[in-house]
């Protein structure tokens, strides 16, 4: 018998998209799977969408973000093999059944990594799909993007390393896949795209909105200096994190300029902590010289 695959969705406020994603785990002709939707207190028919289908579980109650909702999903799974379906978003066919053979291939393994797009309507904004988009590495998980929803774990990797930290909103799959990469995760990467994220106006991280991007980016400097702060990080980790930070303060002075705000972008590069510090500006100007190094390379 196969192994079952769980997979979960945290969802609010989604009747307009979240039946594409239900029925594009139903197009994978799997027989052996569940399906757990965690809804944080929907009020737009979500929950009257979601009884059409009667294979789902529904969990419906006020929770902490997303993050929560996924931890909520990932203690009822039942599966050895556990998934996360944005609500906005759907799977490419064939998804599961690439997952299934990866594993049975390599046992041992505790993810299966997958390729992803970033499509807004029918125009494809980003090919998340390559070799190195599907490699699990602290440079990936730092600086890379993670699309962790095209990434498929074992209930043992969760036991071991542990569930998505609540300190950060936006940023917690970097934070859980550093955790991964630290706890020695076996991973193999299948050729495939997986996943199929679907850029809106009411995205969380895959979005065109200034005042999202600024929180973005405000929780990957504070995701780095966390980081930086625990002792013993290995050297590799380290730069990344340091990166990070200054990639982060750099695209924050320009968002706020954008914004039309240069006393708040000013500010971005010349406090820290409140307190008056060149250390934002000298992260964010190394970031910037990297950038236009790598720029004239290519």
């Amino acid at each position: 018998m196969p192994l079952q695959i769980s997979i979960v969705t945290p969802c609010l406020n989604r009747a307009d998209m979240i039946g594409d994603a239900v029925e594009s785990v139903l197009h994978q002709n799997d027989d052996c799977f569940e399906h757990i939707i965690v809804d944080g207190g929907s009020t737009d028919g979500t929950l009257d969408l979601l009884r059409r289908y009667p294979h789902l579980r529904v969990v419906s109650g006020p929770d902490k973000g997303i993050y929560d909702a996924l931890n909520k999903g990932i203690a009822l799974t039942q599966g050895r093999i556990i998934g996360h379906l944005n609500s906005d978003d759907v799977y490419e066919p064939d998804a599961f059944a690439r997952v299934r053979a990866a594993f049975a291939a390599e046992p041992d393994l505790d993810s299966v990594c997958g390729g992803a797009l970033i499509c807004e309507g029918a125009t494809l904004v980003r090919d998340c799909s390559g070799a190195g988009d599907r490699i699990l590495s602290f440079a990936n998980a730092m600086l890379g993007v993670p699309v962790i929803n095209a990434r498929f774990f074992t209930r043992a990797l969760y036991d071991r390393v542990g569930p998505y930290s609540l300190d950060f909103r936006l940023a917690a799959d970097r934070d859980f896949l550093v955790r991964a990469v630290l706890a020695g995760c076996r991973w193999q990467s299948v050729d495939a795209v997986l996943y199929r994220y679907r850029m809106h106006g009411g995205s969380a991280t895959c979005t065109k909105d200034l005042a999202a991007q600024v929180r973005f980016n405000g929780e990957n400097a504070a995701l780095a200096e966390a980081w930086l702060a625990k002792p013993d990080l290995p050297d590799d980790l380290r730069h990344c994190c340091h990166r990070l930070y200054g990639n982060a303060v750099a695209r924050l002075a320009w968002l706020r300029l954008r914004q039309g705000e240069p006393a708040a972008a000013a500010r971005q590069l010349l406090s820290h902590q409140g307190s008056l510090s060149l250390r934002p500006l000298a992260a964010a100007a190394q970031s910037v010289a990297v950038y236009a190094m790598n720029r004239r390379v290519a």
